[in-house]
């Protein structure tokens, strides 16, 4: 397991150059984000921003984004792939739980499947209250322990673990009730439950009956985690910071 912050530091450096993305999953929380923040302005901060294309998707929006991570690898990755694009991203290399920011800072902060990384998520979301300006939004992520989908998913980490000795990187487990005590202090709370089975499968060219099947089949598979959110494999939360 990863609590230890020196061997997690050295993990985490080699991680996004190795980990797919899981596009379904990740589609469907952009679409929620980019709802949320459509029309305002200001400085955002993405905690954990991986690869960069939440963040590049955030400046493409024309948000100030400030892109960090705990690693500095992804980071200088995400440098390389933006220094001919005019972004006015700003990348800056931090610890979640202790970032070195004033109070009171940002106007949206989007934490996308962070949490589940961390020894204290709780001591994650005191920095995220604390950045944000009031009325500012905080957008976060996690998979649900409990989703047939996520029990499937660290099943295939756990067998991992045992004959490749590759490390269980979700250390913090959630579910419906802990990601709501965990946002209680905030003004305002949606909890969208995102997917049921199929985060995992890539949406398809919709050009062939196939492709149009497989792209039902995953709106469907939405439906479901928005009727049965304590069974969906993914939260997204949208929490607004009281005024004081």
């Amino acid at each position: 397991m990863l609590a230890d912050p020196a061997r997690a530091k050295d993990f985490y450096e080699s991680y996004f150059a190795n980990k797919r993305q899981d596009a379904a999953i990740r589609e469907a929380q952009w679409r929620i984000v980019e709802r949320s923040l459509i029309g305002r302005r200001g400085l955002v901060l993405e905690l954990g921003c991986g690869d960069g294309s939440v963040s590049v998707r955030l400046a493409s929006m024309g948000l100030r984004v400030v892109a960090s991570d705990f690693a500095v690898a992804p980071l200088r990755a995400v440098r390389e792939s933006v220094r001919h694009e005019d972004l006015g991203l700003s990348l800056v290399n931090a610890d979640a739980q202790q970032l070195p920011v004033p109070d009171a800072s940002f106007d949206a902060v989007v934490c996308l499947e962070v949490l589940e990384h961390v020894p204290s998520p709780e001591r994650v979301i005191d920095e995220v209250r604390r950045i944000l300006r009031p009325g500012g939004l905080a957008l976060l992520s996690v998979p649900n322990l409990v989703s047939p989908a996520e029990m499937l998913h660290q099943l295939k980490h756990l067998v991992f673990y045992i004959l490749k000795k590759e490390p269980l990187t979700h250390i913090s487990p959630f579910h419906y009730l802990r990601v709501r005590r965990l946002t209680r202090g905030f003004r305002q709370r949606e909890v969208h439950g995102l997917h049921f089975l199929t985060a995992f499968l890539p949406r398809a060219d919709g050009s062939t009956w196939l492709g149009k099947g497989v792209n039902l089949l995953h709106d469907l598979d939405l439906v479901l985690g928005r009727m049965l959110p304590l069974l969906a494999f993914d939260y997204l939360v949208v929490a607004t910071k009281g005024e004081s």
